[in-house]
């Protein structure tokens, strides 16, 4: 009996650890991102519009999200901890992919590359991001609800290491 609740415990734990890395490197986006918005916020003296007050709005938020979901992830509430890092994805859609989306629509001059990593953002991370909402609601499959809010974070982290080698090979 003893061994199948270690056997049992033993993926959980590697799930909390690697939740509780996640929601880490989300609260410190998330709070370096608050800082860029209020400052384009002063910038633009708040006349941006509607787009502008949901860009703020949302990185308002998302601080907030981002430290339940490490509290939650660090007390073991994996569940709740996934639902937490993917409604900051889904807010992240809202307040920044969805006007840029709408007001400007899918760049056709970009390079391929960039235009299949913006409609990842803009399309395919959202609906994971609601595809592990439901999973960790449900509290069936956390291991791959959690894969799957992870993927936007791995998307950045490659496009950041792509961006590193462009630049080392080619200069600015």
């Amino acid at each position: 009996m003893t061994t199948e609740i270690q056997a049992a415990s033993l993926p959980v734990s590697k799930l909390r650890i690697f939740l509780v890395i996640l929601a880490l490197i989300k609260t410190l986006g998330a709070i370096s991102g608050l800082g860029g918005a209020l400052a384009a916020y002063y910038y633009y003296g708040g006349s941006g519009g509607f787009a502008q007050w949901l860009l703020f709005a949302g990185a308002a938020a998302l601080p907030f999200l981002a430290i339940a979901a490490l509290v939650l992830a660090a007390k073991g509430d994996l569940p709740r901890a996934i639902m937490a890092i993917a409604i900051m994805i889904i807010i992240g859609f809202v307040a920044d992919g969805l006007p840029g989306l709408l007001l400007h629509g899918l760049d056709s001059s970009a390079s391929p590359i960039a235009t299949l990593f913006y409609l990842a953002l803009a399309v395919l991370f959202p609906l994971l991001a609601v595809i592990a909402l439901v999973l960790a609601h449900r509290n069936e499959k956390l291991v791959l609800a959690a894969v799957l809010v992870s993927l936007p974070s791995l998307g950045h982290l490659v496009a950041m290491i792509a961006f590193a080698i462009g630049i080392s090979r080619h200069g600015f």
